[in-house]
């Protein structure tokens, strides 16, 4: 995955996370693959859990936010899953040193009134 870092505003509806999965030898074409993404601060139960993505064609895809609009404001892991045409399991990123993406969820300006 070639870009790691997204960033939503906490209630944004229709917020749309979009990334290019690469693997070792770069873009990665899953067309007729499966994608899911599964979003989770540390060890705490995902805030969002294996949810489909859409594939867009080669290796773009894309994850709109509309239940899971309202995630708190925090950083979390960010992880997708490919389900090969053959059945085989695929994990990205797979970067032995950034094996996640980042999540940076930020507080929009009515939240923080008080």
């Amino acid at each position: 995955m070639s870009q790691r870092e997204f960033t939503l505003k906490s209630g944004a509806t229709g917020a749309t996370l979009s990334a290019q999965l690469t693997d070792s030898a770069g873009a990665l074409d899953v067309t007729g693959w499966t994608i899911t993404i599964t979003v989770r601060r540390g060890r705490d139960a995902p805030v969002i859990d294996n949810q489909p993505c859409t594939v867009n064609g080669g290796g773009a895809i894309e994850f709109i936010f509309a239940e899971h609009a309202n995630i708190p404001a925090d950083n979390y892991n960010v992880e997708f899953k490919g389900i090969d045409p053959s059945g085989g399991v695929h994990y990205f990123p797979s970067h032995k040193t950034e094996p996640y993406g980042l999540l940076i969820v930020k507080a929009n300006l009515e939240a923080e009134v008080e």
